[in-house]
């Protein structure tokens, strides 16, 4: 297991144990934030899977376009060509938004799980001093 999946396992952790009441001291909030980041990134990945099938679904209609083309009779040959560079060209364009997609999505999640480490480390450094939370009531994650 790799150190972000550890990081997002305990956060998970953390934001199970988050409960409806509220509270209002540091190590409750951090735990507040924790879940709100924890939940962006479940979203971030579902938004970004949805948006990787639907670039593939389009990807799929276009290459049986151009396989239909093949077929094309020798009195057409001018018209399948300029309709295959068609094709090829929308091909291009769905792989340039695909690399676009694949950054965008890269820099989103590194972003949040960076935040994440930070708040990781806050509620650690809080919980194991006891500041955060009335006695008895500290944090064990």
């Amino acid at each position: 297991m790799s150190l972000i999946d550890r990081l997002e396992s305990r956060a998970s952790q953390i934001s199970s144990a988050v409960g409806s009441k509220k509270r209002v001291d540091p190590i409750s909030l951090l735990e507040e934030q924790i879940a709100f980041i924890t939940e962006q990134l479940q979203r971030r990945r579902a938004l970004h899977k949805d948006l990787l099938n639907r670039l593939l679904i389009a990807e799929t209609y276009i290459d049986n376009d151009l396989l239909k083309l093949e077929g094309y009779s020798p009195g057409s040959i001018l018209q399948g060509f300029q309709a295959k560079g068609g094709l090829r060209f929308r091909l291009a364009q769905l792989d340039a938004e695909r690399r676009h997609m694949l950054l965008t999505y890269f820099q989103d999640v590194v972003g949040l799980q960076d935040r994440l480490a930070q708040l990781l480390g806050q509620h650690s450094l809080l919980a194991g001093s006891g500041q955060g939370r009335k006695a008895g009531r500290l944090a064990e994650v």
